[in-house]
């Protein structure tokens, strides 16, 4: 089964499973672009708040590919920061706002990550959705946090993607590009219990900045019929079957 969604870009999507959410007492959650010079074309992020910076939360996002827009990944996405035992060396407010502290949704995925709750979020994203979910890794070293902007690319990034196959019990990797060779680690991975260790080894990078997204693809068709195995979903369907299941991540 082919799974396509009825907006045709992330900003679209976004605003539109935005307002489906279920909101919690007292919660705002806020639409972010990536780059906020170019909405239409950017991925977009949906924050649980509309304090910044907002990269220390869990979010939903959107995301497609810049040259080929015809797949949006829609998912859930988390960063690692620096170490915060950094915080010696990068002083400036700037640098400072790229360490960690309790309140980065990075420990809580960890922590599901150990524990088995996220590999049952993937799970059930995956079977509700129709098919396998990818998790993409890019990375870079920051190397001077009075340079570095998490809204933009890093001059260096490895960047790899996984498809993850409950049924089948493997994590297969399905693309690489290794421009940092900071991510070397993840070459190990197999299944789940090899990604769990892969993470952890990120995790004790203190000057690595890491983004993880799980992302189930919609295809994107602006013209055509649909086959009778072709399911197009709206953004309730969307938020019910691929972003719900991460919710308890999404603060």
């Amino acid at each position: 089964m082919r799974r396509y969604c009825e907006r045709k870009s992330p900003w679209r999507l976004a605003e539109e499973i935005e307002s489906v959410i279920p909101k919690a007492a007292g919660e705002r959650m806020a639409r972010r672009p990536f780059n906020h010079y170019v909405p239409v074309n950017t991925d977009w992020w949906i924050v649980p708040s509309s304090e910044q910076p907002f990269f220390r939360y869990g979010t939903y996002y959107f995301s497609w590919d810049p040259e080929v827009r015809d797949v949006i990944r829609c998912g859930f996405h988390v960063t690692k920061g620096l170490a915060p035992e950094l915080k010696a060396v990068y002083t400036s407010k700037k640098g400072r706002r790229l360490l960690m502290n309790d309140s980065w949704a990075w420990y809580r995925f960890r922590e599901a990550l150990a524990d088995g709750s996220l590999r049952a979020m993937a799970e059930q994203a995956s079977r509700s959705s129709g098919g396998p979910l990818e998790i993409h890794f890019y990375g870079g070293y920051v190397e001077d946090a009075g340079l570095a902007d998490p809204d933009q690319e890093l001059q260096k990034r490895d960047r790899y993607r996984f498809v993850f196959d409950p049924a089948a019990g493997t994590v297969s990797i399905a693309g690489a590009k290794r421009d940092a060779m900071c991510l070397k680690c993840l070459n190990a991975i197999r299944n789940w219990d090899s990604l769990v260790q892969a993470v952890g080894v990120l995790d004790r990078e203190a000057f690595l900045w890491c983004d993880v997204f799980l992302a189930i693809p919609y295809g994107v068709r602006e013209y055509g019929e649909f086959a009778p195995d072709e399911t197009v979903s709206g953004a309730e369907a969307i938020y019910r079957d691929t972003l719900e299941p991460f919710r308890p991540l999404v603060r």
